[in-house]
């Protein structure tokens, strides 16, 4: 086993905040992208382009898995004439997250799950639309827009964000 001082780092630099908010900037977005990219490979493996399965039999067709292929924005929006803008427009997001990683480590906790959130999701749609020219979208719930786990990273971290700015908004009023 490598002693912490042979590799340049002390106990202390191990365990301190910054160190610790950077491990969960990296964790989440790669979880989020390895759930996201298994579970689209499983379902264009396993059920035929433009096919569902019924998920829960008592919901009926409310809730089912699919096979989507989207070119279009996260549940269908933009049609497919945004694609090239979706693209470089994730392109944007994720270098804008990376260039203020030291930032967001260092910020509060809501902030670092949000850009952990919104890296993961974006990520995982751009590799499909690099790699397939679209996004798989593999699930349906109630609505009649197909979305797959990228998507619900997408919209849960900007919804996190806007729940966070409320919050901090709010309390710096009442502050005041």
């Amino acid at each position: 086993m490598l002693h912490r001082s042979y590799i340049g780092m002390s106990s202390r630099s191990i365990s301190s905040p910054i160190v610790h908010s950077r491990q969960q900037l990296i964790y989440l977005p790669l979880a989020i992208l390895l759930l996201d990219q298994l579970s689209k490979a499983a379902v264009r493996a396993t059920i035929p382009l433009g096919e569902s399965r019924t998920l829960i039999p008592a919901l009926g067709r409310a809730v089912r898995i699919v096979h989507i292929d989207n070119p279009a924005a996260a549940f269908g929006l933009l049609g497919e004439e945004g694609g090239p803008f979706i693209t470089i427009f994730a392109f944007v997001v994720i270098g804008l997250i990376l260039f203020f990683y030291p930032r967001i480590a260092a910020s509060e906790p809501y902030m670092r799950w949000a850009f952990g959130l919104l890296l993961g999701g974006f990520t995982g749609n751009l590799i499909d639309r690099l790699w397939l020219g679209y996004v798989t979208d593999i699930f349906i719930v109630l609505l009649p827009n197909a979305f797959n786990i990228a998507d619900l990273a997408n919209f849960g971290g900007f919804l996190v964000l806007l729940i966070g700015y409320l919050e901090e908004s709010s309390s710096s009023k009442s502050s005041s």
